[in-house]
């Protein structure tokens, strides 16, 4: 997820030059999970989708700091875990 959110910031300026009416990008996991920004009005606003299904299911964001944060700080959890895992 860090690797696709690196990548759909690499594609936000081109995308917003497009001057599109309405313009979406996003990373979709095999499982549904989505992370990524919708252009309207030359402004954009990052969103991650939780679920397939459902309206309820996206969380919006004005700035992508705060979702590369979250998943910074999961990662690094996660790899905090795995030290303390005896085999």
């Amino acid at each position: 997820m860090i690797r696709a959110i690196e990548n759909l910031k690499a594609d936000i300026n081109f995308d917003i030059e497009k001057n599109a009416d309405y313009l979406r990008n996003e990373f979709t996991t095999v499982d549904g999970f989505q992370v990524g920004y919708y252009i309207s009005e030359g402004k954009a606003t990052w969103f991650i989708r939780l679920e397939k299904v459902g309206s309820d299911s996206f969380v919006y964001f004005g700035d992508v700091k705060i979702i590369e944060a979250a998943f910074t700080n999961a990662k690094n959890k996660i790899e905090e875990l795995r030290g303390h895992l005896k085999f």
